[in-house]
């Protein structure tokens, strides 16, 4: 699926952002070794100057002052380049503001944009979207009625495809619930006649994380991409909350570079290294500490 032009903007101002920060630091170090250029010279020269000033030999004051010379015209020429590189530096705070700036603007505009397109994906998908749960052998028990879920609260929203259900979706569905965590689940939480759209969009609203499930299954679909697409709208308008918990499951670094490279660099969990009971206890962790803080 291609990435619509806002979202390629975006990536693109983080990318000149990072760029123009390196350029700055660059030349703020290439600043820091002419003033030390300038220092080391003007003492060198002082150095020269005095031996001169206190030799009797004609000879020798001769060559200490033409020391003393050099030293100067290294120093003149330091402070040449060092005025050159302060208004290279003036110019890259410049570009790095504009930047900043227009990475703002487009993260404002990409947030905006993943709740549409949640909307618009979620109505395209909703005629063809159907549970599983009629060919489930194994139903989840049912969320027992607490004062979390009486107000639709959830700890945590599983964003996965269906395909990956049986293998990990289900199963650390129930880690998590025997570890007394409210989980929105589309088995549990999308019954018959409820409004498919409404439900998931109500279930990443009230779920303090989205636990995303993601596989080859999950980047091929659209009805995913959207859950992740409103996932990720949350956490750009909260940016000091963490909202968005990834678990890698059968995909790689590289996959998630070419697939999704704006989540690629949130810490992830993968499956192919923790076990569904060790992903369980991290997330109920983090829940509790949450809870603590609050």
């Amino acid at each position: 699926m291609s990435e619509p032009p806002d979202t390629f903007m975006c990536m693109a101002s983080d990318s000149q952002v990072r760029q123009e920060q390196r350029k700055l630091d660059q030349l703020r170090q290439k600043l820091q070794r002419e003033s030390a250029k300038i220092g080391s010279a003007h003492e060198k020269a002082a150095k020269a100057k005095s031996a001169a000033d206190k030799t009797k030999s004609n000879s020798t004051r001769q060559s200490r002052l033409a020391e003393a010379s050099r030293q100067d015209k290294k120093a003149n020429d330091a402070e040449k380049e060092r005025a050159k590189i302060e208004s290279r530096v003036a110019t890259g705070e410049k570009k790095l503001s504009e930047a900043r700036r227009r990475y703002d603007i487009n993260s404002e505009k990409e947030r905006k944009l993943a709740l549409d397109r949640m909307n618009a994906s979620i109505t395209r998908s909703e005629a063809r979207f159907h549970l599983s749960t009629v060919h489930s052998d194994r139903p989840l028990r049912a969320i027992p009625s607490t004062a979390a879920n009486i107000d639709d609260h959830r700890d945590v929203f599983i964003s996965h495809a269906s395909e990956d259900k049986n293998d990990i979706a289900r199963p650390l569905t129930e880690a998590l619930q025997t570890r007394n965590l409210s989980v929105w689940f589309d088995e549990l939480n999308i019954t018959w006649g409820t409004p498919i759209r409404r439900a998931v969009e109500k279930g990443i609203t009230n779920a303090t994380y989205g636990l995303v499930i993601i596989s080859p299954n999950f980047i091929a679909k659209q009805w995913t991409q959207a859950e992740l697409d409103a996932l990720y709208g949350r956490q750009m308008g909260q940016p000091d909350s963490q909202v968005i918990l990834p678990v890698w499951h059968r995909v790689t670094a590289d996959d998630m570079q070419q697939h999704l490279p704006m989540i690629a660099g949130i810490k992830a969990l993968n499956t192919g290294v923790f076990s569904i009971e060790e992903i369980a206890n991290e997330v109920a962790s983090l829940v509790a500490a949450g809870r603590d803080k609050s």
